[in-house]
């Protein structure tokens, strides 16, 4: 039988990716470039040396960063968000925000793989929370069209997002990644 401190070991992972992300994410906000750069090297140093993701996994946190870095740019040269002087490439606290927000989908948010409808939601709600506030803490953002309120930017993207979390996962299943794909190819319902 297993005993208590075995049970929760697998957990440490998850909670430590989860702290670490909304550490990051205020750094992100809050911090000059070489403090966020600084953070994202430990961030990613700690994950790399605690050996928590596979290659193929490291991979595809390239690919999400990427995905997701395009999703933002797309939302850039819509209108929807707006950075200091007009500048259309993303800025490199967002790039950081990417970076970190792509490893959770293997640890804290690994759970949302089973859960689709709730991974819609959060992409809604929490997505388009997240960039209100961006809009609120700094002042190189701005979300929403200039005739419109910042709650309802934030709300398009939100909505957006309810489809880019999930179709995060699908990707995730067709490129047959564990563990959301077992080692024989199976769909894992982690």
């Amino acid at each position: 039988m297993m005993n208590m401190s075995e049970k929760y070991k697998g957990m440490i992972p998850t909670i430590v990716n989860g702290v670490l992300f909304q550490a990051g994410w205020w750094v992100c906000m809050l911090a000059s470039t070489p403090v966020i750069l600084l953070f994202v090297a430990f961030y990613f140093g700690l994950h790399i040396k605690l050996n928590w993701l596979t290659q193929k996994q490291w991979v595809n946190v390239a690919r999400i960063t990427v995905l997701g870095w395009a999703l933002d740019s797309i939302l850039s040269f819509s209108g929807l968000l707006n950075f200091a002087n007009g500048q259309q490439v993303l800025p490199i606290w967002l790039l950081s925000v990417w970076a970190m927000f792509a490893v959770t989908v293997f640890l804290s948010l690994k759970f949302l793989n089973k859960h689709l409808l709730l991974a819609a939601g959060l992409g809604l709600v929490g997505a388009g929370l997240s960039y209100f506030g961006g809009d609120k803490i700094r002042d190189d953002i701005a979300i929403g069209l200039t005739e419109w309120p910042v709650w309802q930017g934030a709300l398009i993207i939100g909505v957006i997002w309810s489809v880019f979390l999930p179709f995060i996962y699908y990707y995730l299943r067709f490129q047959k990644v564990e563990p959301f794909v077992s080692k024989t190819g199976e769909y894992n319902n982690v």
